[in-house]
């Protein structure tokens, strides 16, 4: 069902789609599948458009956070959609309010200024307890991370980019939540292949545009209340 909708309603070549680099192109499948509830908060949405799109497909009522204003060429839109601009570390959204946040290669950039945010230390940390605040009790934060054995801030067109994330820095920045699924990824010559914690723990990152990926679904502890 997932292929039959992005075939005939978002993409224009789905191979192409599955296997680029991109990889919030190539690993919705694994976002869709965790999803629960219906209001899902999709952060940074203009840098994955396409898997906005999808999710109003399937019917969730979504609200898209971005810095950037809403415009026509986002082509995301209806009735089931909302825009917000905003900082994704202060978002104007109630208290348990969602039952789902997704992240797709989105806190690794956070604090570093490269798109314009103001360079706060501990920027990671307060946009997770922001996240934590939106939840409903129980929900899910599916999150997406450049990995690899050494804790790097990897630059672009001469400014920091984003931060290559550890298995520590995971278990601090995710310290408020309970870690239920962890998956990793590597991109090959014939697209991205899930391998094992092992693997990626041996690889590194020296340039832009991560050689492995890690997916992070958290859910938010009950005994914080």
């Amino acid at each position: 069902m997932h292929t039959r909708i992005v075939k005939h309603a978002i993409s224009i070549n789905y191979e192409e789609m599955l296997t680029q680099q991109h990889e919030w192109r190539s690993d919705y499948p694994w976002f869709i599948k965790r999803i629960e509830g219906h209001r899902v908060l999709d952060l940074g949405y203009k840098a994955h458009a396409f898997f906005t799109m999808i999710l109003l497909e399937y019917g969730f009522e979504v609200v898209g956070v971005d810095r950037a204003e809403a415009t026509s060429e986002a082509d995301v839109r209806g009735e089931l959609f909302k825009h917000i601009t905003a900082d994704v570390r202060e978002i104007p959204e109630p208290t348990s309010s969602f039952s789902t946040i997704i992240a797709p290669s989105l806190l690794e950039h956070v604090g570093l200024g490269f798109y314009g945010e103001n360079q706060v230390n501990d920027s990671r940390i307060k946009a997770m307890g922001e996240w934590h605040r939106l939840l409903k009790e129980g929900g899910l934060l599916l999150a997406q991370l450049p990995y690899g054995k050494n804790p790097r801030i990897i630059n672009f067109q001469g400014r920091p980019y984003y931060q290559t994330y550890t298995s520590d820095m995971i278990a601090r920045d995710f310290g408020r939540f309970a870690i239920e699924d962890i998956a990793y990824h590597s991109y090959e010559p014939h697209g991205w292949i899930e391998v094992s914690k092992a693997v990626a723990d041996h690889m590194d990152h020296t340039t832009p545009f991560p050689p492995c990926l890690v997916k992070i679904m958290a859910r938010k502890q009950r005994d914080d209340y």
